[in-house]
């Protein structure tokens, strides 16, 4: 998947929680 930083994965996780991007990185991990 992603690498990002851990800084920068909390932040981007949350931004594309937002969008609701995330929830579907989350059920694919």
């Amino acid at each position: 998947m992603h690498h990002w930083n851990n800084q920068r994965r909390t932040r981007e996780f949350y931004d594309l929680l937002e969008k609701g991007v995330i929830s579907v990185v989350v059920e694919d991990e």
